[in-house]
């Protein structure tokens, strides 16, 4: 593709005018918006050194693995300096809604130590589980989510679901609404954190898995009727009264459930 340069001069200054550049916002050995986004995209999810493949192979273009990294890292610190501005311009919410959850992820270690670099540290790889923790928070009847997981303790998640309500608006007079499974953790860091600005309910979903699994040694084969009817008292709030019929069956799964709802609705 050739293109063809115009210039025109400007009679008072006597600059050089360039309509193309100005007209597509390109100026000269420099990359247009959607080239930038195009590189970003690519240059985050792969080695820089792959980009150029991948760019000639899905949009026909060549450029350099420098310039994928010098304009990736650029748009980076570009969005923590935007979420500075944010921080500061963002508008008062009344009520905020906020979410935690945890997720168990595998990990793979290496051993680290005196003599062990010098071997072929696939031999030392060991594999275990660990707890990913996810926080969610926007005002309410706002589309714009804060979000972010940390690998850390439910301290550290604790703080992090603070800096999201913080993030989405809330200040020393919002109510704070959480929704989650129900995990002590969670309650716990709500608690800690917001006080008598938040509450913290068990989310339906969670809330029908476990009056299911209770269903069965309350109702017995009249189960499904019997959990549709629950669900319907839940929704008209009508907790107690749930509870007080399966802890009958004294089960310690199913107390430890209703405890779970107990103390979710106190909250």
């Amino acid at each position: 593709m050739v293109v063809e340069r115009v210039y025109r001069f400007r009679d008072s200054v006597g600059s050089r005018v360039r309509p193309f550049s100005e007209s597509a916002g390109v100026g000269t050995h420099g990359y247009s918006r959607g080239l930038q986004r195009a590189m970003c995209d690519l240059g985050a999810d792969h080695a820089f050194g792959q980009v150029p493949d991948k760019l000639k192979e899905h949009y026909g273009i060549t450029a350099p693995s420098t310039s994928t990294r010098h304009i990736t890292e650029y748009h980076a610190k570009e969005v923590a300096h935007r979420k500075d501005l944010e921080q500061s311009k963002k508008p008062r919410a009344s009520i905020v809604i906020g979410e935690c959850d945890g997720s168990m992820i595998p990990v793979v270690a290496t051993a680290v130590g005196d003599g062990v670099l010098k071997q072929d540290r696939r031999k030392q790889k060991q594999l275990f589980w660990k707890e990913a923790r996810l926080s969610l928070a926007h005002a309410k009847g706002s589309k714009r989510l804060c979000f972010g997981a940390t690998m850390e303790s439910v301290q550290s998640a604790g703080e992090q679901l603070l800096f999201y309500v913080q993030q989405s608006g809330a200040d020393d007079k919002t109510h704070v609404h959480c929704v989650g499974d129900g995990a002590k953790w969670i309650a716990d860091q709500v608690e800690e954190h917001f006080g008598a600005h938040g509450v913290y309910l068990i989310d339906f979903y969670h809330l029908c898995e476990y009056l299911s699994s209770a269903a069965w040694s309350c109702a017995g084969s009249n189960a499904a009727n019997w959990l549709k009817t629950q669900k319907e008292k839940m929704k008209q709030s009508q907790y107690q009264e749930v509870t007080n019929f399966v802890t009958l069956g004294h089960d310690n799964l199913i107390f430890n459930k209703c405890h779970i709802i107990e103390n979710s609705e106190n909250r």
